[in-house]
Formats: C-alpha cells, structure tokens, sequence
C-alpha cells in the first residue's frame, strides 16, 4: 500500500532558473544571486565583477567564493535582506595590539552601534562608517555613537556583529584584515 501511495505521487516541479542578463548583472551587486549549477536552496551575495567572474559572499557565514558570470540567476524568492548590526569598541591601550595578543581585548570602550546595510561587509562598512573620512564619524546616519568624543577606529579595535538569534561574534582589528577573538 504505501508502495502504491508512493508512485501515485507527483514530483513537485520547480520554477526554472531565469538569468540574469549580462548588461543586467552589475546592478545586482549588493543582492542575493543564485547559481544554475548550484543546489536549489543556496544563495549568494553578489559582491564584485571582473570581467567573466563573479565574487560572491554567502549571507550568513560569509564566505567568499568566485563563479562564471554566465551562472547568475535571479533568485527565485527574493527575501529582502535584513541589515546587520555591528558593535564598534575601541581599544584604550596606548599601544597598537599586535597578533596574538592575550590582553588585545582586557581595556575596551563601547563607542558605537553601526547599523551596515543590507548586501555590504559588516566589518568593512562598520570600519569605514567609524573612521573620519570627509567629516566627523559621529554624524553618519548608521551610526549610533555613544556620549564622548572618539578617534577613528584602528588596529586594536573591536568589532561584534550581532545577528538575533545568533550568539554574537567578536573580531580584532589587526595590521592585514580581522581576526575572530
């Protein structure tokens, strides 16, 4: 009998993968792509183009990765994306920290709640959004500062991306890119 139930079932069919045009993909970036030959469910964020490649970034882990251009399809459900909320501390050491540092973290101030639009690199944009560049960080409308005057954000500095639901994660600004502390 089950058998029976079983082979009277109709497979379900999907959607089919639509393209995304070429003269159509750079204005993609920022969102959420799929790949033709990829598995139904994954979806990526389309970060840069050179030339015949896509980079892309996975939305929860962030993870990059490089595809054909030729491979982007729209999604077929597309979900906005939420913003991520990142919490800037600065390092109130004198002293840059370096790699390795088992006190990188002991003498820390809370300056900021960054809030990075959806489709960009937190850490990137929480960096960029803290640092002094045409005017005063403090003003930048993602920015939540918190009472006190501030220095831009450097080695040394502290940046928790916070996902709800999720435990938060800690990176340590160093010389050449972040380090998960």
């Amino acid at each position: 009998m089950i058998k029976v139930l079983q082979s009277m079932e109709k497979p379900q069919k999907r959607a089919p993968l639509v393209p995304i045009p070429a003269g159509l993909l750079e204005d993609m970036i920022g969102q959420p792509i799929h790949l033709s030959w990829a598995n139904p469910g994954c979806v990526w964020i389309l970060q840069a183009i050179k030339g015949d490649e896509i980079f892309l970034e996975t939305p929860k882990t962030k993870k990059t990765r490089w595809a054909k251009a030729k491979d982007a399809c729209y999604v077929r459900r597309l979900e906005p994306l939420k913003p991520t909320v990142v919490r800037v501390f600065h390092n109130c050491n004198q002293r840059f920290t370096v790699a390795g540092d088992p006190d990188a973290c002991a003498n820390l101030e809370y300056v900021a709640v960054v809030t990075v639009p959806a489709g960009e690199q937190p850490l990137s944009a929480a960096f960029r959004l803290t640092n002094h560049i045409d005017t005063d960080w403090t003003t930048n409308p993602e920015v939540v500062a918190m009472p006190g005057n501030h220095r831009s954000s450097s080695v040394g500095d502290v940046f928790e991306i916070c996902t709800p639901g999720e435990a938060s994660v800690r990176y340590i600004l160093e010389d050449m890119g972040y380090r998960q502390v």
